[in-house]
């Protein structure tokens, strides 16, 4: 945690120290002198001109950070751990903060790949469907790609939901981040009795036969990948009830707005009211275990940024930063009303917000 603050330190001092005569200068002095309360609510928005510029606002630190790199760091100084940021991408509706209404039976559809807790994710949705006691219905999972389309292409959920590998394409990949060749390193040096060889089994495989496509953007199903081109298509993504959509992605390269083209941004541009992504390669037991507290607490009528404050939270609590990589974009007051779960709220309502607006 302590590297994670000094990483985290010097993001901040790359956007507000580093020219003391600009008035972002003035702007981060200003809130390091009157931090907002926690539970606030931030709005992040980028110009269209920055379509590129792809930031990680959770691990940004705006505190001290500890000499003693064995010395563990003011966890609160974590933007991702004391305020509710919801980011804005261009060329997107910037969404409602009025809550989703469903009119009687909420509609959850379900698209996944190929892992071992794919069987555990279909015992959560099943036993919320159980538990809505008719409020909720779920989708037969959708595994093959030309379903999922056909699915896509006249979508009447209010939760699109997928628990798959997925990849981004970058500009100039090979400059960035961590490549198919590391990858292939990496597995080639587990340990046999590694649990990791079974779970990326598949990928080693693709990487190892050439067919590991890194030049596109795609979802892999457990039969196909979705193409981020094809959904760009005319009538090929159409979400008729403005839903949620969750791209929970595992043991693959990250899902994030990036070129002006994503799987964030069609899906934002084509009607979702918000979409949560992941900015890292993620377990899947830990995107299992993230999924289970997510959904419980969002369909007993949390507002998502809530929602994925407390599970911040709670997991740095087990000593697991990883949710910290769950991004939201759009409004972080997204909740479906009245609630699909019988009981109503399940946490404590938040402070009042104070919400500036960053661009």
């Amino acid at each position: 945690m302590n590297r994670l603050a000094q990483l985290g330190s010097k993001l901040w001092n790359d956007i507000f120290c580093y020219d003391t005569s600009s008035s972002l200068h003035l702007i981060g002095e200003w809130l390091r002198s009157n931090p907002l309360p926690p539970r606030s609510t931030v709005q992040v928005s980028v110009e269209a001109n920055a379509s590129t510029f792809v930031f990680p606002w959770s691990i940004l630190y705006d505190k001290d950070v500890p000499h003693d790199e064995g010395e563990r760091p003011d966890l609160q100084g974590f933007w991702g751990l004391r305020y509710v940021i919801e980011q804005r991408i261009p060329g997107a509706e910037s969404g409602s903060d009025e809550p989703l209404s469903v009119d009687g039976c909420l509609e959850l559809g379900y698209l996944l790949s190929r892992f071992n807790e794919a069987v555990d994710q279909q015992k959560l949705l099943n036993d919320l469907v159980q538990r809505s006691l008719g409020r909720i219905s779920e989708l037969p999972p959708i595994d093959t790609r030309e379903p999922a389309y056909q699915y896509l292409q006249n979508c009447t959920s209010h939760i699109v939901y997928f628990f798959a590998h997925g990849h981004t394409q970058f500009p100039n990949a090979s400059q960035f981040g961590f490549s198919a060749n590391d990858f292939v390193k990496l597995y080639d040096h587990l340990p046999p009795s590694s649990p990791l060889r079974a779970s990326w089994e598949d990928i080693y495989q693709e990487i190892k036969k050439g067919l590991y496509d890194s030049d596109a953007s795609w979802i892999k199903l457990a039969n196909g990948k979705l193409l981020l081109n094809n959904l760009y298509g005319p009538g090929k993504l159409q979400l008729h009830k403005h839903p949620f959509v969750f791209l929970n992605m595992c043991e693959s390269a990250q899902v994030t707005p990036t070129a002006g083209q994503s799987f964030i941004h069609v899906f934002m541009n084509r009607g979702a009211r918000g979409v949560l992504g992941t900015e890292c390669a993620m377990r899947p037991f830990v995107a299992h275990q993230f999924a289970s507290k997510f959904f419980e607490s969002l369909l007993s009528g949390n507002a998502v940024g809530e929602v994925l404050l407390d599970l911040r939270q709670e997991f740095m609590k087990r000593k697991n930063p990883l949710a910290l990589a769950y991004t939201l974009y759009g409004p972080g007051t997204t909740k479906f009303q009245p609630p699909p779960l019988p009981g109503g709220l399940t946490t404590t309502p938040a402070e009042v917000h104070h919400p500036p607006v960053l661009t």
